[in-house]
């Protein structure tokens, strides 16, 4: 409980920090610009957020003595003018207030859920496309294989081809695609082959990544430029905010049973994250998608 508290008053030292310095962002605008809509309304919701959060507990003085400062730079950054005008606030603020003001993460239950062995052979081949795809990006920004990891230099351990990968690293790409698949079983989509052909020929193109170091040379599928119909995008979207809810949920067991480490700052409900904080979850669920597609496939319910 100490860490918590101690994480969540830095939390709030940040978030103070935050808006005293970008006082002017929020309202009449500064050098880098001014603030967006969903910006001032994100700054609502999280000063409501902390309001409504103080007022459902006892009285503790150190941690008020941390929230006040808090509340005041966010009310001081937005303009007194602003308000809410979407009537879904209320849906918004459910997620942060839930269980007496403490959002806890809810991914769908998938304990019970098994996959198949051709989903499990799917789940294997995305893991290795994956990497991959992963390791080109990499490789194209000037990164090379490294025994430590080095941000500065440039070096990554894991530029090698998927085959030597150490088991848990794969392992990791496995489950990321395999808790996505786990997701769709449990609302209830099935997957069809629709296109034999199409996932022959997918598997016949697929280009070896090499067979060392030396050699490796990652040519996965290119699947940008495949497009997703409005349903699958909106699936797409589903499965992205259940993947960071996983994510949250080992996050908060963790820091609930004492786990090591503070509490970061994405551990909040998908709709108060920024774009850029949902991007990887997005891009691995919208590859997914598109990976099935690519094979032939079709996901439906």
């Amino acid at each position: 409980m100490i860490r918590i508290f101690q994480s969540l008053s830095n939390f709030l030292k940040i978030i103070t920090l935050h808006y005293e310095r970008c006082n002017k962002y929020y309202g009449t605008g500064n050098s880098y610009g001014v603030a967006s809509e969903t910006e001032k309304r994100l700054s609502m919701l999280l000063f409501y957020a902390i309001f409504d959060s103080l007022g459902s507990q006892p009285y503790d003085p150190e941690l008020f003595g941390k929230a006040l400062p808090c509340l005041m730079a966010i009310g001081s950054a937005i303009s007194p003018d602003y308000t809410l005008t979407s009537g879904s606030e209320k849906a918004e603020l459910a997620k942060v207030q839930e269980d007496e003001g403490a959002w806890i993460p809810k991914p769908i239950d998938d304990s019970k859920i098994g996959l198949n062995n051709e989903l499990n052979t799917m789940v294997t081949k995305f893991a290795e496309h994956f990497h991959d795809s992963w390791a080109a990006r990499k490789l194209e920004k000037g990164w090379s294989h490294g025994e430590l990891y080095s941000r500065a230099k440039l070096l990554h351990p894991r530029l090698v081809p998927f085959n030597m990968l150490k088991d848990y690293e794969k392992g990791f790409y496995k489950e990321r695609c395999a808790e996505c698949l786990r997701a769709l079983v449990a609302w209830n989509y099935t997957f069809e082959l629709l296109d034999p052909d199409a996932n022959d020929k997918a598997n016949q193109d697929r280009i070896n990544s090499g067979t060392s170091i030396n050699d490796f040379n990652p040519k996965p599928v290119d699947l940008t430029s495949m497009t997703l119909e409005k349903e699958m995008t909106n699936l797409s979207e589903k499965i992205a905010e259940n993947s960071h809810q996983i994510w949250a949920k080992k996050i908060y067991n963790d820091l609930q049973n004492g786990g090591n480490g503070n509490m970061p700052l994405t551990l909040v409900p998908w709709d108060l994250l920024t774009d850029f904080e949902r991007r990887k979850d997005r891009f691995r669920a919208a590859e997914i998608l598109k990976f099935f597609q690519y094979h032939g496939y079709r996901v439906y319910r």
